[in-house]
Formats: C-alpha cells, structure tokens, sequence
C-alpha cells in the first residue's frame, strides 16, 4: 500500500476516501483518488497498472452536469439470495439516485438457521427526485422480499 500512496502523491494525487480489508486470502484497498487533471489522471492510471493494481476512472457525469443531490442513509436486512444488490441499485438507479458508500456483512440468523444480508448505503437522491418517490420504491421492493426490512433516513418499510 505504501508504494501505490506514494505514486498517487508524486502525480499530486489525493485520496479523498479509502477502505482496505482482508476478504479471504487477499488483502484488498479501494481508494477514490482525486487528481484533479484528467492527463495526469491518465498517466497515473496506466502507473498504477504497471504495478499490478487495478485501476477504473469512473467520471460522475451526473455532478459534471451540475446535478444537485440530497444525502440519505439506507439500511437493509434481507435473506441472502443472489442478486439482491443488484435488484435494488437497479431499482434505486432507475430514479438517478447514486450509491455513494455501502458497507455489506452476511450473517447467520440464529433463530431460523437462515442467512441474512445486512447493508448500510450512503444514498445520493438528485433534488429535483420527491424522496416519497424513493421512499414508495423501497416501500414496494421490501414487500416482494422475503422477510426484507429497509430504512431510509429513519422511516422503516417491511
């Protein structure tokens, strides 16, 4: 990790936000690194791939474009099954809201034996989106899930 900050910094990068985690055997460290120069950006890219990491520039048109947002946090507990992030950032997309932060553990319910996702998202809702439309989108995928429960900003929907 300390070769891959040093070249962000000698190409005066900053990393705005980091996560690093052991998932199995592999030590992993996501980072979103703002350079601030998309040619500088390019070269730091095509570094940081020379030394084996994996890198994507991922541009946020929607803020590019000057879309204004309103943050919220979503809470969901679910019975795992495949496909369920999928199912509601794409619910959640249809709508232009962003996914900006989500933190996802799986457990095992003692009670029923069953496992159970549980994910905390930092939303991103554009201001021109009604948060009801949001809030009835959530409402009506919690009651096609088996037993889901989903929060959004404090209000709960099963």
């Amino acid at each position: 990790m300390r070769d891959v900050t040093k070249t962000v910094a000698s190409f005066g990068g900053t990393i705005t936000a980091s996560k690093s985690m052991e998932m199995g055997l592999q030590f992993v460290f996501v980072a979103s690194v703002f350079v601030g120069d998309r040619e500088k950006a390019d070269v730091l890219r095509t570094t940081l791939k020379d030394m084996r990491v994996n890198c994507t520039w991922i541009p946020d048109t929607m803020k590019e474009a000057g879309i204004k947002y309103k943050k919220h946090t979503m809470t969901v507990e679910v019975q795992e099954r495949a496909g369920i992030i999928f199912t509601l950032s794409e619910l959640l997309a249809g709508k232009g809201v962003q996914i900006k932060d989500m933190d996802m553990k799986t457990f095992q319910d003692k009670a029923t034996n069953k496992m159970l996702v549980s994910l905390e998202a930092e939303l991103e809702v554009p201001v021109e989106v009604p948060v009801d439309e949001v809030k009835g989108l959530l409402k009506e995928a919690a009651s096609k899930e088996s037993s889901m429960v989903v929060e959004l900003s404090g209000e709960k929907y099963e």
